[in-house]
């Protein structure tokens, strides 16, 4: 009789093994969709970012487009990027930084 109360425990102790290890895989893999979440987030955030950077960029172009043949625009660009200038006009170019 004693030996069949020891099977009975080393059997009922089984499912409750499989139970703790399935609870145990369980918790385990709620942790990781739980980081996966958070870093899907943060990726979506720095792509949301880029995507608002780029449609700024392209208002820019459209904007450039448009104003094209507009006489104010060149004499705009040349005396911002190639630093030409009216005859005399004197230019100051502040270096300290600020």
């Amino acid at each position: 009789m004693a030996r069949s109360k020891a099977k009975k425990r080393k059997k009922s102790i089984l499912p409750q093994v499989a139970l703790v290890c399935f609870v145990l895989y369980a918790l385990i893999s709620l942790v990781k969709l739980q980081m996966d979440v958070s870093a899907r987030r943060q990726e979506l955030e720095t792509l949301q970012t880029q995507t608002e950077e780029q449609r700024l960029a392209n208002k820019d172009s459209e904007r450039a487009l448009a104003a094209e043949n507009d006489a104010e625009y060149y004499a705009r660009i040349a005396r911002e990027r190639l630093n030409y200038g009216y005859p005399n006009e004197r230019v100051v170019v502040d270096t300290s930084g600020n």
